[in-house]
């Protein structure tokens, strides 16, 4: 089973105490059962009151979890982390999800790595990352990485990444600069290759050109959404970008309506790439 791979991987104790403030019954569900395949305890907060109460208790809570979005405001967050920081809590890590890539401006108040934002939701060898550095053991044949990808220096790692463009100048020009930040990714010539492909291998983001030969962007695309509906790719959710020359103000609304979940223009630049790396490697969902 996932919960399986995900416990001979990762080294994660059974004493951690995780502290969720959300009053989404659906995301607290999605944390217990991913948090209860390592074991520890979850601390569940519907407010920020009911938090400090989790916080004041004698033993340490090891990692805060906050969707911003239910936050009263990124002010009062900022104004939890540097008391729990202040106090016997000094080594509580604190997880920020935003729906959002860029970072939070709690992150630039605090003059340490004890906070991390992620985009919701994060996946789920992100959050199985955070647990480990918890514990303070590496992954199973992996060393710490750093999670953040920046256009000056590109660290991304583990991207399993297709590109979808049958123009052999551009196809070039995408792996050239993927490889600048570390990734090495499957190319395909249209959408029918992309298709095969996904039988046979598991990916977690697509470049989508939207107007190839054989089977376009659009319609590969639709496809997708309905191979993952019906049971035929395993595995979570593939985020699709779309790669379009098209600058028109329909253009966004049909990639989304084909099941894109964005769109960029191309030429493609560096800083334009590291943005959508950062925000689709790591918001991709689960499927049902």
């Amino acid at each position: 089973s996932v919960g399986d791979l995900l416990k001979t991987k990762y080294k994660v104790s059974s004493r951690l105490r995780i502290a969720i403030m959300s009053h989404n019954a659906k995301q607290i569900e999605v944390f217990e059962t991913f948090f209860g395949i390592f074991g520890g305890t979850c601390l569940i907060a519907g407010e920020m009151q009911e938090l400090f109460k989790h916080l004041a208790e004698s033993d340490p809570v090891d990692l805060v979890i906050v969707d911003l979005e239910e936050a009263a405001s990124e002010d009062d967050v900022s104004s939890i982390v540097k008391d729990v920081m202040g106090r016997k809590h000094a080594k509580t890590r604190f997880c920020l999800l935003t729906a959002m890539s860029s970072k939070s401006m709690v992150v630039a108040q605090i003059p340490n790595d004890s906070v991390l934002v992620f985009a919701r939701p994060p996946k789920a060898h992100t959050m199985a990352d955070t647990l480990q550095s918890l514990t303070g053991s590496p992954a199973e044949g992996t060393a710490p990485k750093k999670r953040e990808i920046s256009a000056d220096a590109p660290t991304v790692q583990d991207l399993r990444l297709l590109v979808a463009e049958d123009n052999k100048t551009n196809q070039t020009l995408i792996k050239r600069q993927l490889k600048q930040f570390g990734v090495e990714p499957t190319v395909c010539d249209n959408g029918k290759m992309v298709i095969e492909e996904l039988l046979k291998h598991r990916y977690d983001l697509i470049l989508m050109d939207c107007h190839m030969p054989e089977l376009d962007g659009y319609g590969a695309s639709t496809l997708i959404r309905e191979m993952e509906k019906e049971g035929k790719l395993t595995g979570e959710r593939i985020s699709i970008v779309a790669l379009t020359a098209d600058a028109l103000p329909h253009t966004r609304a049909t990639c989304l309506a084909a099941g894109m979940d964005d769109y960029v223009t191309k030429p493609l630049r560096k800083a334009i790439l590291a943005d959508v790396l950062n925000k689709w490697f790591f918001c991709t969902e689960p499927r049902d």
